[in-house]
């Protein structure tokens, strides 16, 4: 079962600052409690304090979402720029490199952070011989399929190239490749699915709103019989 990590881990994994993002948290806690008592001065105990309640729900999940969403983007990043560059690396590997000389050679068209793997991934290789150092530089991205493809890179360092590893290497190699494409094409169609709800939730939030007045208005009436 995957560890779920704690709300400062979020923020650090994302890349944001934890003071800045205390002070969003800060900021949406007041905003609730000024229009709590807001209302509350102006109509006392009503039905519309559900509305900083609500607002303040709302925040604190969107801001919450938030973070999900950018490491969700950053691992998805990472795993387009690994296909990208592992794209090069079957060319070199087709073109008689060794493994090493290979991800010595795709390392300038990588990321800083990606860079900075491949190159610590190259360190660990020249002192550890075993599949350790491949398993490691796999453990960066969730998808499992990756740590196939470095196994199958490290049998290649074993075996040599010329092997059947490297055909091995190919079919999962393309297998990934395949897996990524579809799952980008199907991002995009439910983003543009998902835009056909908003209609909806709009609709909702101003009935929601209705009913509230109408229920105020009813409470009104009712308390001066």
């Amino acid at each position: 079962m995957k560890k779920q990590l704690s709300l400062s881990k979020k923020i650090v994994s994302a890349g944001l600052n934890p003071k800045i993002e205390l002070l969003k948290l800060l900021s949406v806690f007041l905003v609730a409690a000024l229009l709590s008592l807001g209302i509350y001065f102006l109509y006392g105990f009503s039905y519309l304090l559900i509305a900083p309640v609500g607002l303040f729900l709302v925040g604190l999940y969107l801001i919450y979402s938030r973070y999900e969403a950018i490491m969700r983007g950053k691992a998805d990043h990472d795993q387009e720029e690994f296909v990208r560059l592992f794209t090069y690396f079957s060319v070199y590997i087709g073109n008689n490199y060794n493994v090493y000389k290979g991800l010595e050679s795709i390392i300038p068209f990588a990321s800083p952070s990606m860079a900075a793997r491949l190159q610590a991934l190259l360190k660990a290789i020249d002192e550890d011989k075993t599949v350790q150092p491949f398993a490691d530089f796999a453990s960066f991205f969730p998808d499992p399929k990756i740590r196939e493809v470095m196994i199958s890179v490290y049998q290649m360092v074993e075996e040599g190239s010329l092997s059947r590893y490297l055909e091995q290497f190919h079919r999962l190699f393309a297998r990934l490749c395949e897996e990524k494409h579809e799952g980008i094409a199907r991002k995009r169609l439910g983003k543009l699915e998902s835009l056909s709800f908003l209609p909806l939730v709009g609709a909702g939030i101003s009935l929601l709103m209705l009913a509230l007045a109408v229920a105020e208005v009813l409470g009104g009436i009712l308390s001066g019989l």
